[in-house]
């Protein structure tokens, strides 16, 4: 039978809209793992490359995929991780039919992956992508009484939605 690979890219989503643009960069050094379903089985590890690629299985592959069997990638994420700082871009934000590009992967009890099932054999599936938006957390008040510590009456609320530019930099606030 024809070896099956599968794979494809972890992406960072600037833009939060769950689909890969031209100028969204790959996020490099991500632990990916293949699981078979059936038995929760281990198959192969890699790591994305600096264009955020990865595949398995293939030609001459330790790792070769099984026809018409279910899978599950799974993503290393946290801290200590190059995903750290980043939450789970929407999955299947597409509704054109052109899964090549938008996310897949999804919160699965705990554990970032993407589910499929393989197809018959010399058919591989190169759409297994996902997305990564950047956290971003202001804190911060004016010290009205200048003690050092929050009070109640210190909060400021600010209008971020000019505050952040699409590639996750803040604009400077000034008071």
């Amino acid at each position: 039978d024809a070896p099956i690979e599968v794979g494809n890219r972890m992406f960072v989503d600037k833009d939060d809209d769950g689909s890969q643009d031209a100028n969204e960069r790959g996020i490099d050094g991500v632990t990916v793992r293949l699981i078979r379903v059936s038995d929760g089985q281990e198959i192969a590890t890699t790591t994305t490359d600096s264009e955020g690629k990865y595949s398995f299985g293939g030609v001459g592959a330790a790792d070769l995929l099984a026809a018409n069997t279910d899978y599950k990638i799974t993503i290393d994420n946290g801290s200590g991780t190059p995903l750290n700082g980043y939450k789970l871009a929407t999955k299947d934000i597409n509704s054109n039919n052109s899964d090549s590009i938008d996310s897949d992967a999804e919160n699965d009890n705990g554990t970032i992956a993407i589910n499929f099932t393989t197809g018959d054999a010399g058919k591989n599936n190169f759409t297994l992508d996902a997305g990564f938006v950047p956290e971003v957390t202001l804190v911060g008040w004016i010290d009205f009484d200048r003690s050092g510590t929050f009070d109640e009456d210190e909060a400021v609320s600010l209008d971020t939605s000019n505050g952040l530019n699409t590639d996750g930099t803040i604009n400077t606030v000034e008071f």
